[in-house]
């Protein structure tokens, strides 16, 4: 990504800082990309080497902690048949990346629900490892308001 491209800011100057903090953001959004991906093929060994030894892992009402329940939680999701049908929108700020998605399972379409849609929030550090990651249902406002709202049983 060039600077001077226009693609880091629309306007003002871009110091050689800005870039780089812009161009960690769009790797980090990367590797989510393809986390996702590699959870999609059911690619165990691809998907831990993304995560911290020391990482958490939120979803549903579980906490997961550390490589052996990430492993665990993972052999759990892909014999339930979990896919990321589509990312609707993915975007990072700083160490954190936010993904919606469309998700499907097994375990869903035994409840008659085909997909729902759901967020990841992603959280980075310093090694680009996941130290933490909160999975949870998007569900819509009943409001009539016309926005979603997150729901974690977490």
């Amino acid at each position: 990504m060039d600077p001077s491209s226009g693609a880091i800011r629309e306007t003002g100057s871009v110091g050689i800082r800005d870039y780089f903090v812009v161009t960690d953001v769009v790797v980090l959004e990367q590797m989510v990309r393809h986390y996702l991906q590699a959870l999609g093929k059911l690619d165990l060994e691809t998907c831990i080497s993304y995560y911290a030894d020391n990482a958490v892992i939120h979803f549903m009402t579980g906490e997961y902690t550390g490589k052996d329940e990430i492993t665990a939680w993972h052999r759990e999701r892909f014999e339930n048949e979990l896919r990321a049908e589509s990312i609707e929108r993915i975007q990072g700020n700083g160490n954190q990346v936010n993904a919606e998605m469309i998700v499907s399972s097994r375990r869903l379409r035994k409840w008659r629900i085909n997909k729902v849609r759901g967020r990841g929030t992603f959280l980075f550090d310093e090694q680009d490892k996941i130290k933490d990651v909160r999975f949870s249902l998007i569900t819509p406002s009943f409001t009539g308001s016309g926005h979603s709202k997150e729901q974690s049983r977490t």
